[in-house]
């Protein structure tokens, strides 16, 4: 698709539309004193749309430079519609974090597998990946960045809540991360056959 003088304030646009900024500039991080730079390309989703701005967050990390030392974050910027533009429609929407990549868009050799984050033969990077974090003190920073990418996370306590028809049941279960956990219990009940009390027993239950 060519490039052409249509900006924002031509186009339909609404919460969650992605845009890209037109020209390369240095913006103001929104609510900060901080300058970023941003080129055309960078994929910006829209969080917030008022009468004569739009606010949008960077999808990826972007490089934030700091007093010493430059970091890569998301960002949230406002624009005035005239900045920017909705992101060319024929380009692949950007990767979620932590999803596999389609092959298509990977410039591999055809007997290179791409594999994703199940597959057995990387499941050894995960558990170094969470010792080393727990060795070096990173437990809470690993684990979040486990979720986010939906990787295995460091074995640790879990609370399941399930309900059984009118019986609510919480369960401490170790596992990997929470949908593991989820997985473990309701495995779990599948196995465990509904019995009631003896009937040649008296008492309550």
């Amino acid at each position: 698709m060519a490039r052409t003088s249509i900006t924002l304030a031509d186009q339909a646009h609404d919460v969650g539309s992605i845009i890209e900024v037109i020209r390369p500039d240095d913006h103001y991080r929104l609510n900060s004193s901080r300058r970023v730079r941003l080129a055309p390309g960078t994929p910006l989703r829209i969080t917030r749309v008022f009468s004569e701005t739009i606010v949008a967050r960077t999808v990826g990390s972007v490089r934030v430079r700091y007093a010493y030392e430059y970091r890569n974050e998301h960002a949230s910027f406002s624009f005035h519609p005239s900045q920017v533009r909705l992101l060319d429609r024929d380009a692949p929407p950007p990767r979620r974090l932590g999803r596999t990549p389609d092959r298509a868009t990977l410039d591999l050799p055809d007997d290179v597998e791409v594999i994703g984050i199940d597959h057995p033969g990387i499941q050894w990077l995960w558990e170094d990946l969470a010792e080393f974090a727990t060795d070096q003190g990173y437990c809470s920073q690993f684990d979040a960045i486990a979720a986010k990418l939906g990787i295995p996370g460091r074995p640790r306590d879990f609370t399941v809540n399930h309900r059984v028809g009118d019986i609510n049941i919480t369960s401490t279960v170790q596992a990997r991360s929470q949908a593991e956990a989820n997985r473990l219990v309701l495995a779990a009940l599948k196995e465990v056959p509904a019995q009631g009390p003896d009937e040649t027993e008296s008492g309550t239950i």
